[in-house]
């Protein structure tokens, strides 16, 4: 490999005694280079986001930070960024087995499914499809309105998921199910008319196994006991990567009604988006009424209908992100915004509810209004996006007016999200409802 000199210092390594190097290190302290150097994520943050960073690293081995910073900054100044990430990557896999997979922590996905009605299994569209584990999505059709999403290699017997109806043809898409089989995490998904009846339809569906690392407030349920007054839901399927230490709680407050109090170490904040999808195989719809702080929770109310618009007890699948994407994926561009003036011609929404991010840069999201019901939700930047991307909306309030996404596209100058909102029987009405998008980051 060549050599260049900056400083008399080599401005590359060799990948065997880097290797070596790695090797002779503890493995809590290899594990701990490879979030906070590899990832961008020391304790020494330049970008100054040093709350962020210790949050992706676990609590027990905080200690462990400053004296690793000290071998980041000799292995920064000895030139190891100068390697391609690929030979990085290579170099920390060589290290020893139980590494291999620290190229990638999270478990990871989203598709696009562009054809209502296919004759066979698909895959679908590669631009605006992901897989954390580099495999190929595919989607099938089972029945009218029912789907399989197949995400090879993200198995991981947990998570969540998350599921919008997507075009111009109202629809209400849901997730039926999730499991992991074989090799694979396999999502159902059922689609029905605004009246309830089954029906072919696009949608956009994500996966992610979550990860005590993602940073910001990172958190999601399955709320699986829609009659119970109150408990507490599978760990398997919740995540509360910022938790003072208490258990999540589902309250019901009323038919269809829930709040969901995730306990916030750091405090709770009147900032961030939710994305709500009902579960199950019924036709209810269900949407975040508010969201906020209450007590030392982060506290989301959630109402739920049946397809005739009467208050309806649901299962359903709920994540929380401030300063995190949909997925909770620290590697990943993102954005979110809460649409809260339906009736404005153009408008800049408030500062703590939205967020537009890709690589070191980062925008300020306006909406505008076409027309009754109609949105388009502008984010800078996101077209240096690796990918299409993936947006997905809840509808926002009281009521029982729905939202979703009718497409997205990109500029110059960015990417812009394009959401229809409308009553219980298809007639566009203007709505509140709140955004999420995600990325594949340069």
């Amino acid at each position: 490999m060549g050599r260049g000199r900056r400083g008399g210092t080599d401005t590359t390594l060799e990948p065997c005694p880097v290797a070596e190097a790695l090797a002779q290190l503890r493995p809590d302290y290899r594990e701990v280079l490879v979030e906070a150097y590899y990832r961008g994520c020391s304790a020494d943050d330049p970008r100054g986001d040093q709350t962020d960073a210790r949050r992706r690293i676990p609590v027990s081995e905080r200690t462990m930070m400053k004296p690793l910073a000290t071998f980041a900054r000799l292995a920064r100044r000895a030139g190891m960024l100068a390697l391609p990430a690929v030979a990085v990557a290579a170099v920390l896999v060589s290290a020893g087995p139980a590494h291999a997979s620290f190229a990638d922590p999270f478990v990871t996905g989203y598709v696009w499914s562009n054809m209502a009605s296919p004759s066979s299994c698909y895959t679908p569209s590669a631009t605006y499809s992901y897989n954390s584990r580099s495999q190929v999505n595919t989607i099938c059709r089972t029945g009218v309105g029912s789907y399989v999403v197949h995400f090879p290699g993200l198995q991981a017997g947990g998570g969540n998921v998350q599921v919008t109806s997507y075009g111009s043809t109202r629809a209400n898409c849901k997730v039926a199910y999730w499991f992991s089989t074989g090799a694979e995490e396999q999502v159902g998904v059922l689609c029905y008319s605004v009246a309830g009846v089954s029906q072919d339809n696009r949608f956009v569906a994500s996966y992610t196994a979550g990860i005590d690392g993602s940073a910001g407030i990172y958190d999601f349920v399955w709320a699986d006991q829609p009659t119970s007054s109150s408990y507490v839901p599978s760990t398997t399927y919740s995540e509360d990567n910022n938790t003072d230490g208490r258990p999540i709680m589902v309250t019901r407050t009323n038919v269809g009604a829930y709040s969901v109090n995730f306990p916030v170490y750091s405090g709770p904040v009147a900032a961030g988006s939710v994305k709500v999808t009902a579960y199950g195989y019924s036709t209810g719809v269900c949407k975040v009424d508010s969201w906020g702080p209450s007590g030392g929770d982060e506290q989301i109310n959630v109402q739920c209908y049946s397809s005739s618009g009467a208050p309806s007890d649901e299962y359903f699948s709920m994540v929380f992100a401030s300063g995190m994407n949909l997925l909770g994926d620290n590697t990943m561009a993102d954005g979110y915004a809460w649409a809260d003036q339906p009736s404005s011609s153009s408008y800049t929404p408030s500062p703590q509810y939205q967020r537009d991010t890709v690589s070191n840069k980062s925008g300020t999201i306006t909406i505008s209004r076409p027309g009754v019901g109609t949105y388009d939700v502008v984010m800078p930047f996101q077209n240096l996006g690796l990918d299409g991307g993936h947006v997905q909306v809840t509808a926002y309030g009281t009521g029982t007016n729905r939202c979703q996404v009718s497409s997205w596209s990109s500029n110059s100058t960015g990417r812009t999200a394009h959401i229809i909102c409308y009553a219980n029987d298809g007639t566009l009405a203007d709505s509140y409802f709140a955004m999420v998008y995600v990325a594949q980051s340069p």
